[in-house]
């Protein structure tokens, strides 16, 4: 019986693998199909969008959804308060939107002609949150293998809208919009078809506030995470220029997808055989981790470096000739941010996440501090100086670790020293890319080195 179970939970976590694969990978196919006939201000007027209605949508994504999973007793009036919480919410937030687009318009875009998009982000707001609740509830209930069926159903659908609203209409920026506002829509129908649950209508006080209670932090939690993802964008949109926000979007989508390829089927192992680990103070432990996702994530940099210029010529357009550069440059800004992509699930797994929530705050600081001081003009001067900024934050990290946890991650320092100097070779004075092996050598003997703690992994 126990057996049966373990079976079926693994089938539905690898749908729920799979559907999220599907659901990255589907806005990287539909960019792909229609490159060719869009340029990089479309695609920033697109990117604009996105954040918008990501800053709207982690109020109830990370917030009151998270404190659903978390409060929910099976009688579904938690589910049910945070569901009207919610729609009040969007509601006003989406009536901001649709009474103030010239206003939005200006801030992000620099330029009122965007009206009628601001209002498209106010019905995909409303939606969004209609479908936030009952999403959470099939997760609560593991019910991963319907979630994965959606995803699937769904991440189909910008394709299908999209490239033919492109190819056929010229509808440009707007026909991303569209297959967006589409995706969203079927996703909330299958999901009225699929779940039981439906919302009482009934706002009870004690509930609500304790509702807010859990979810204020893990809102600044999200909050700091939008930054993260965000952050760089919004500075290239109000200081630059709408294609320049296009070139960068355009860049780091495809280089967080390779990441994402790569890393997202090993980090739910790594949580589940360090929770098994006893001596959390030993400090190879910590070395080997930091180590194998500086030598990987060096290795993704690498790979990008080399085969950009190749990809980037199959679109066949000059309008995106520069993005070759570019997928270099932000290819190796998340060189840094990916050594420490195992320490979060190894401070969860010893019990000490206030760690990790310090160094997340320290980077934060760090990246506002850049914010106001950066002084680019280009885009290009403006990821050069990011990437300094990535991989002094990347130093801070590591000198909180030797303070926190009484040891120095030395052979990650290391190669993160050898990195820079040939980064920095690299990135201002064209030295060819190749010699980025030599670090990723002296990371791989390290590594084999520390093999013996790849049997704890894979045991």
């Amino acid at each position: 019986m126990q057996s049966l179970i373990y079976k079926a939970l693994y089938n539905n976590i690898s749908f729920a693998f799979v559907g999220e694969i599907a659901a990255k990978l589907s806005p990287l196919v539909t960019y792909w199909a229609v490159a060719k006939f869009l340029s990089p201000q479309d695609f920033g007027v697109y990117s604009t969008f996105l954040i918008i209605v990501a800053g709207c949508a982690l109020i109830w994504e990370g917030g009151f959804a998270k404190a659903v999973i978390k409060l929910e007793d099976g009688k579904g009036l938690v589910a049910s308060n945070a569901f009207i919480l919610n729609q009040g919410l969007a509601l006003i937030l989406g009536f901001w939107l649709l009474i103030s687009p010239d206003f939005f318009s200006s801030f992000f875009l620099g330029s009122a002609n965007f009206t009628f998009e601001m209002q498209l982000a106010a019905v995909y707001v409303v939606l969004s949150s209609l479908a936030s609740i009952p999403i959470c509830l099939l997760q609560k209930e593991a019910k991963f293998g319907k979630i994965a069926i959606i995803r699937l159903s769904v991440a189909t659908v910008p394709v299908l809208v999209t490239v033919p609203l492109v190819i056929l209409f010229d509808l440009k920026h707007l026909a991303l919009i569209y297959g967006l506002l589409t995706a969203q829509l079927i996703q909330l129908l299958m999901l009225a078809k699929m779940s039981k649950w439906r919302p009482g209508l009934v706002l009870s006080k004690s509930i609500s506030l304790k509702l807010f209670r859990f979810a204020k932090w893990v809102l600044l939690s999200s909050f700091a995470a939008w930054i993260f993802a965000w952050g760089d964008s919004i500075f290239v949109v109000r200081l630059l220029t709408l294609e320049d926000l296009g070139l960068f979007r355009m860049a780091s989508h495809l280089v967080l997808m390779g990441y994402f390829l790569v890393f997202s089927p090993i980090i739910p192992l790594m949580y589940s055989r360090l929770v098994k680990f006893e001596n959390y103070s030993d400090g190879s432990l910590v070395q080997f981790l930091t180590v194998i996702s500086f030598g990987v994530g060096l290795f993704i940099a690498v790979s990008f470096s080399v085969f950009a210029p190749l990809v980037i010529n199959l679109i066949n357009s000059d309008a995106w000739m520069e993005l070759s550069s570019l997928i270099v440059l932000a290819s190796l800004t998340q060189v840094v941010p990916y050594i420490f992509v195992f320490m979060g699930e190894f401070y969860r797994a010893a019990g000490m996440p206030k760690i990790e929530a310090l160094q997340r705050l320290g980077s934060v600081l760090a990246l506002f501090t850049f914010f106001i001081l950066c002084s680019a003009t280009t885009l290009e001067t403006f990821m050069e100086q990011r990437l300094i900024l990535t991989f002094i934050t990347g130093f801070l990290e590591l000198t909180c670790i030797f303070f926190l946890l009484k040891n120095i991650p030395i052979y990650t320092l290391i190669g993160l020293m050898v990195a820079i100097v040939f980064i920095t070779l690299h990135v201002f004075y064209d030295v060819q890319i190749f010699i980025f092996f030599i670090p990723i050598l002296v990371v791989t003997i390290i590594i084999i080195k520390n093999f013996r703690k790849l049997g704890f992994l894979l045991n």
